[in-house]
């Protein structure tokens, strides 16, 4: 590359800048030879380089705007004098867009920097030399844009065929090949499909997997993110999505059914914060509620039995559950009602396990999810949405008038509107699947987590009424007749 006329001194501290844009194999071979190249241009023209002077960003798009941590070091150098010459094995290594250009010439131009290539060098000092890196520059940014339309229109491509695409580690749950299913993942995320759709929060699920060891395809720990990146996505199903759409049926086979990956990303979806906090330490906060005010009930200990022992630790009171008044969070609230925790538990397990044990209850929980046969709520929800969709797509491009609309909207609201209420019915029983058998929650309770307790005993009761204590009744003795539930099923 020519330029205009050199600057007569030479640079006294110069530095080498590399990058490509991917690096697939991850090894920076790419950068090694852009940094020998440059070391070798350095020795031909007799410049110095500074004592470390390579500044690499390794994998990493010019064109894309994000952060160059390489680069933005080396601009801090030229602005504190310490590097006044970069050699850059081609003009578009340094910048792609335009903006970057007008900003690395003014401040060339401001601390008098020398620039080489490989190919030649470029004096920022001139304007023929602008001229030229101008010139580079916008046919670098034109190069990019049309690779990126490319790009674009080949994933939209892949994705309506239903063919894989990008790079990255393996998906959890599949082989490398990205389409053979790794049996042993599989298994953990039906588990944790089959849980999070159980009421079950996704932190108690990631809480059992890092404490098992499992790691992520990347050799990490997993976070409530990670899990549910993978609960949401269409591709444990088998089918290729893009944007968020399901756009084909995948060429790879599916880990769950397409009915449960549905309401898995209906329910994440909705409430995006789901599991992000700890997951519940009491059984049966949120579901007790005060007699005299009727406020929420809340786990506690009660303060007036905490003892010193011996060793000069402290011996806390027996756990409670109480309506705790707080000026500020619960002006309202009597702070009048205490009830021993481990004897309420136990009272209203024993009950809840008696009930889901009667075939009247079976009856009751079959009638709220009625028939299978039948077209489920899930189905007619998702098809009236669809339907709405299509009816605003039908307005917005002027096919029907805006009464036609109008007039259309209201009866499919309505029916959305069933369905979604018969829906709720239907979802508030699924913490009772896999469990219909007699016995069989009994059975399992002491293996399931206190989430998936929680969400059994909210299938049952919708909030139990503690009463005040009956004075004539020791305190040391549980009262059952202070216990009002008030029954869902």
């Amino acid at each position: 590359m020519a330029g205009g006329r050199f600057k007569a001194t030479e640079p006294r501290a110069v530095g080498i800048y590399v990058r490509i844009s991917a690096d697939r194999a991850g090894q920076g071979l790419g950068v090694e030879r852009q940094a020998q190249d440059g070391r070798d241009l350095a020795k031909r023209k007799g410049w110095a380089l500074t004592p470390d002077p390579i500044y690499s960003d390794n994998d990493r798009s010019a064109y894309t705007g994000k952060p160059r941590p390489a680069y933005d070091r080396l601009l801090a150098d030229i602005e504190s004098g310490a590097v006044d010459g970069v050699i850059v094995y081609q003009l578009d290594r340094l910048y792609r867009r335009p903006v970057e250009l007008e900003h690395f010439i003014t401040l060339a131009d401001a601390h008098r920097v020398h620039l080489a290539t490989v190919a030649g060098d470029i004096d920022l000092g001139t304007a023929q030399g602008r001229q030229f890196a101008r010139s580079l520059g916008n046919a670098a940014a034109y190069e990019s844009e049309i690779k990126g339309e490319r790009i674009k229109r080949m994933h939209e491509q892949l994705a309506e065929a239903g063919k894989l695409s990008g790079g990255g580690h393996r998906p959890f749950g599949y082989e490398n090949d990205r389409k053979a299913v790794r049996a042993a993942e599989a298994q953990y995320i039906r588990d944790a499909a089959r849980r999070v759709l159980a009421g079950e929060s996704m932190n108690s699920i990631v809480r059992e997997w890092n404490a098992r060891g499992l790691q992520t395809t990347g050799g990490k720990a997993w976070d409530v993110t990670g899990l549910r990146t993978i609960l949401v996505s269409a591709r444990i199903s088998g089918r290729r999505e893009h944007h968020g759409q399901i756009t084909a049926q995948a060429a790879w086979r599916g880990i769950i059914s397409a009915q449960d990956s549905d309401r898995l990303r209906r329910v994440l979806g909705r409430a995006r914060h789901r599991g992000a906090g700890a997951p519940a330490k009491r059984l049966l906060t949120g579901l007790l509620r005060c007699g005299r005010c009727s406020g929420a009930l809340s786990g506690s200990r009660a303060p007036s039995t905490k003892l010193m022992l011996a060793n000069g630790g402290e011996k806390h009171g027996t756990l409670a559950y109480a309506c705790a008044h707080h000026p500020r969070n619960r002006p309202n609230a009597c702070g009048r009602i205490r009830v021993r925790a481990a004897a309420l538990e136990t009272y209203l397990t024993e009950m809840a396990l008696t009930l889901v044990d009667t075939p009247k209850l079976a009856a009751r929980i079959n009638a709220k999810r009625g028939s299978r046969k039948r077209e489920t709520a899930f189905d007619i929800v998702a098809q009236v949405e669809a339907d709405l969709r299509m009816l605003a797509a039908d307005w917005g491009d002027g096919r029907i008038t805006r009464p036609e609309y109008v007039a259309a909207r209201g009866p499919m609201e309505r029916r959305l509107a069933a369905a979604q209420q018969r829906l709720n019915a239907e979802q508030g029983t699924s913490a009772l699947n896999g469990l219909g058998e007699p016995g069989q929650v009994r059975k399992a309770w002491p293996t399931l987590s206190v989430d998936r307790r929680r969400a059994i005993l909210s299938v049952l009761f919708d909030h139990v009424v503690i009463a005040p204590a009956n004075p004539s009744i020791p305190r040391n003795r549980f009262d059952v007749g202070r216990v009002k539930v008030i029954w869902k099923v």
